[in-house]
């Protein structure tokens, strides 16, 4: 397992999408490298938010890697959904997410696609078949450019109050199975695991054929450690499955820390990746 830390090209945190750093690209990679993390996952809602030259040389410079750019950036700043009744909306925001698959590309790395799945414009009418159907028909020609570009999507774990499907990680799984493909796989946030029906433990392991990328975030994206996440039962499962993937810590900051990675976060980390179940 390697450990990364979330960074969004937005300037400060929002309830809607928690990020460890914000802004400030060189001092997230100044902290991330300085508390011995090795990647950085990236939120932006269009590539021009981000300097190409500055990250190449940041990337060059530090021993930093890319775990994935995350798509959740088009849902903050444009309401940006996959599911939405409104077919221009709908459009663009696939449009916006094969911009980010291109830039991906060239890195080489995945990306997340979320909350764009999800958030239809009348929640009385979450699970619609109509709602499933543009779900599986936008993933399709998402799925169609990524693998034209080599670029894994990484759907992740549904918020139950957004989407009616995919609330789950052994529902969102079977999303990603009937896909058929390998540039399809799952991404877990454990914040949202209050939502699961099965065990957590039971759940990845019966999951562990396409799961590619954890989040690590406490209940309500508290930092590691004062929540109510039972961090033990879900390393449990991932040693069982011999998981050895990304973790990428997706949490508030701590108020008046000079850090936004506190001492909580790095203790749960710390002792969480050296657990070894038999």
């Amino acid at each position: 397992m390697v450990l990364a830390a979330s960074f969004s090209t937005q300037i400060e945190s929002t309830d809607r999408f928690p990020s460890v750093f914000n802004g400030d690209l060189e001092h997230a990679f100044l902290q991330i490298e300085k508390h011995a993390f090795t990647g950085i996952e990236i939120s932006l809602a269009t590539p021009e938010e981000i300097n190409l030259n500055q990250l190449d040389r940041l990337l060059n410079q530090a021993k930093v890697k890319i775990s994935a750019f995350s798509t959740d950036a088009v849902f903050e700043r444009y309401d940006g959904s996959l599911v939405s009744e409104n077919d221009a909306l709908r459009s663009t925001t696939i449009e916006r997410i094969k911009r980010i698959i291109n830039l991906a590309s060239r890195y080489q790395v995945p990306v997340i696609v979320g909350k764009v799945c999800g958030k239809c414009q009348f929640p009385g009418k979450l699970g619609t078949k109509r709602e499933k159907s543009y779900l599986e028909e936008s993933l399709f020609e998402l799925l169609g450019f990524a693998s034209q570009k080599q670029v894994v999507l990484l759907f992740e774990v549904l918020n139950k109050d957004e989407a009616a499907c995919g609330n789950t990680i052994c529902d969102a799984a079977a999303i990603v199975r009937s896909f058929h493909s390998p540039f399809l796989r799952l991404a877990v946030n454990t914040c949202q695991l209050s939502q699961e029906i099965l065990p957590v433990y039971d759940s990845l392991i019966a999951s562990a054929d396409v799961l590619a990328y954890i989040h690590l975030s406490d209940s309500d994206h508290k930092p590691l450690g004062k929540g109510e996440v039972e961090f033990f039962k879900i390393f449990r499962a991932l040693d069982r499955i011999r998981y050895s993937g990304w973790l990428c810590v997706r949490s508030y900051p701590e108020l008046n820390a000079g850090v936004v990675l506190d001492a909580a976060n790095f203790t749960v980390i710390k002792n969480a990746v050296a657990l070894r179940c038999p």
